[in-house]
């Protein structure tokens, strides 16, 4: 009876281990890596009685896995396939929402542009048309801007997604040596724990959801680890030790990603990842990122090019050749990036054509009519640069050109006029006493201004070469300000000192697009700033018209104000025919304003301390009351402060503080 009861208690024991087996097979159930276990049972030896051998019972031989390292590496690779696609549909759907989305796609800024073109076209004059083009040239420029920024995004974000897969996988390699040095303990991979057989092949799988990884086991089942196209190839973890990998990115194309294995000991390149997330992420950057950014700042150059061809054959609204209306900053990193409008000014937008051809009635073909010339220039060149590229039309003193003479040198040239130049028109910035322009031709023929004749130093140092004089030259002041017609005129023209407005006459074409007739505006003369002065006119000083003007008072406080100015004038309309009126404003660009500050318009508090933007400014100004002024956005992009009805030609006092000296534009 001991024996058997012995047995049956043995077997109680075990059954008793098998079941424990089962419920932790249960309880693990959704264990990520967990392997069902199986209790393998042996039967103890056997024991001899006279000539009969007795069976002992049954012992626990040994607790094993259910593991099939065939399913194990079919798996460990269609992970592998499968994380490689995730990141190139996931980051691709990006780059599509980007470029093609309405809000965001280029489709909606350049159909806007070219709208904003076509409408100025029909009307070349219009500065409402012109700082509505303006306008949507800078929101093209700045739509290819905001791609380039997005992509710049997703160019970050898949970086630092690949620096995070990077340092995953070291520290997985690191995982897997030290559990290849826990293997080593035991001879035979049945002896080995399960649960750590579990964890070496979890962080198989694991690895292997970065990139695509072969293995090679050991009897012991320690593990060797390889990203090359071999299992001998670029070694990741071998027995104890584990390689660190680290991407490298090119500044020339950063794009493109470079892993190197053991890079502080012995580097080379891994060129045999081709599944894995990170495979899919190295994919993304160079065949859809690094095509899309190609592509777009391709774009992004032949637009500039092209619409700088198109707009460099027209005329601004100065009368001169058109300038590039696009530039690419070359400090920019991508060129769509660097897309900036090359002037602020609209009257810079050339929307006229330098000559126009028209069908004729009796020419019913479709024939096209060009125009080219060749422009000759002076060999060897001479003198200073034309004038079309020295003297920059502009509103702002940034366009002007500084010209400085002393005693020591008393002349200096400016620019060189072409032959057969018309309306040019040259104004100097306060001179200095006696300081003048004067207009010679190459062989010392003066033309206008104030005769040199007597001053021989002078002239000597005039009359060179440098200065632009043909060798030789001989000084003549005899058609000096000439007039038209006379003996003393100089190929007919016409010397006039003074300001000059005509009638504006705009053409009017029929359905044939033939000049039908001419629609007259009224002339108009518009003056700049006017400078403070305590003095009058003396009459008979200044010719309006053909008539000489009476007298102009000073004032008896003060300076001359510019609204005195324009009553004087209109006192006198029934013998001048001419009418004056006067404003003051004040135009500040974007960048000279200072938000934060303090703010008194007229002695008035203006509530600015919260604004950042141009139209929070527009609009705290707007909203002091008492102020007696108005702002907007001026088509050019300017803040424009001016007077409220009643109040056009009144001084306006800006300041950040009470009390301060006005700061104003008449």
């Amino acid at each position: 009876m001991s024996d058997m009861a012995g047995i049956a208690g043995n077997a109680v024991s075990v059954y008793q281990q098998a079941l424990t087996t089962v419920s932790n097979n249960i309880a693990n159930v959704a264990t990520d890596g967990y392997s069902r276990q199986d209790v393998k049972l042996s039967a103890l030896p056997v024991t001899q009685t006279g000539g009969v051998f007795l069976g002992s019972g049954v012992m626990v031989d040994r607790v094993q896995r259910q593991y099939n390292e065939f399913v194990e590496r079919n798996l460990r690779n269609t992970v592998s396939d499968l994380a490689s696609q995730e990141p190139m549909v996931s980051y691709a759907n990006r780059v599509v929402d980007i470029m093609g989305g309405q809000s965001m796609g280029l489709s909606s800024a350049l159909d806007r542009f070219f709208e904003a073109a076509r409408s100025l076209s029909s009307d070349a004059s219009s500065a409402v048309m012109r700082g509505s083009f303006l306008r949507e040239a800078d929101g093209v420029a700045a739509r290819f801007g905001q791609l380039s920024s997005q992509l710049d995004l997703v160019d970050l974000e898949t970086r630092q997604s690949m620096d995070s897969s990077v340092t995953q996988i070291n520290e997985l390699a690191a995982n897997l040596a030290l559990v290849n040095k826990q293997l080593t303990k035991q001879k035979s991979q049945d002896a080995q724990p399960p649960d750590l057989m579990d964890q070496r092949d979890l962080l198989l799988k694991k690895l292997s959801s970065f990139a695509h990884v072969n293995t090679a086991f050991s009897p012991n089942g320690t593990v060797t680890v390889s990203l090359g196209a071999t299992v001998n190839e670029d070694v990741l973890v071998q027995g104890n030790t584990a390689m660190m990998v680290k991407a490298n990115y090119d500044p020339k194309a950063p794009d493109k990603a470079v892993l190197v294995l053991d890079p502080y000991g012995q580097p080379r390149s891994l060129s045999g990842i081709t599944s894995g997330s990170l495979a899919g992420l190295m994919s993304f950057r160079e065949q859809v990122l690094g095509s899309t950014r190609n592509a777009l700042d391709g774009l992004a150059q032949t637009f500039v090019r092209e619409t700088n061809t198109v707009h460099q054959q027209g005329i601004d609204g100065y009368g001169n050749p058109g300038q590039a209306l696009f530039k690419i900053d070359p400090k920019a990193t991508n060129a769509a990036a660097g897309i900036q409008v090359n002037f602020t000014d609209s009257m810079r937008i050339a929307s006229a054509a330098q000559f126009r051809v028209v069908k004729g009635a009796t020419n019913p073909s479709d024939s096209s009519a060009t125009v080219s010339y060749l422009d000759t220039t002076l060999a060897p060149k001479r003198g200073p640069a034309d004038i079309t590229t020295t003297l920059v039309n502009g509103a702002y003193t940034s366009a002007v050109k500084n010209i400085n003479v002393s005693l020591s040198v008393p002349v200096a040239g400016v620019a060189t006029v072409a032959n057969g130049m018309t309306d040019l028109s040259v104004y100097l910035n306060a001179p200095q006493a006696g300081q003048q322009l004067a207009v010679m031709t190459r062989d010392g023929r003066q033309l206008i201004g104030k005769s040199m004749t007597g001053n021989a130093a002078l002239l000597g140092q005039l009359m060179t070469t440098d200065n632009g004089f043909a060798a030789g030259a001989g000084y003549s002041d005899a058609y000096l300000n000439g007039v038209s017609g006379s003996s003393t005129s100089y190929k007919g023209m016409s010397v006039f000192y003074g300001a000059q407005a005509t009638v504006q006459m705009q053409p009017i074409y029929d359905a044939k697009e033939q000049i039908s007739g001419y629609k007259s505006y009224p002339a108009l003369l518009q003056g700049d700033r006017i400078q403070a002065s305590t003095g009058g006119v003396a009459a008979n000083t200044l010719v309006l018209n053909g008539v000489a003007l009476d007298a102009l008072a000073a004032p008896t406080t003060g300076t001359l104000q510019p609204a005195s100015v324009a009553a004087w004038l209109n006192g006198q309309t029934a013998k001048t025919g001419v009418t004056a009126t006067v404003s003051n404003e004040i135009r500040l660009d974007p960048g000279q304003i200072k938000y934060g500050l303090p703010l008194y318009i007229n002695n008035i508090q203006v509530d600015a301390s919260q604004t950042t933007t141009l139209a929070g400014m527009v609009a705290a100004i707007n909203g002091a009351t008492g102020s007696e002024v108005t702002a907007r956005v001026a088509a050019d992009g300017q803040l424009l402060i001016t007077g409220t009805p009643g109040h056009e030609a009144d001084d306006i006092i800006v300041s950040s503080a009470m009390g301060t000296t006005p700061r104003k534009m008449h």
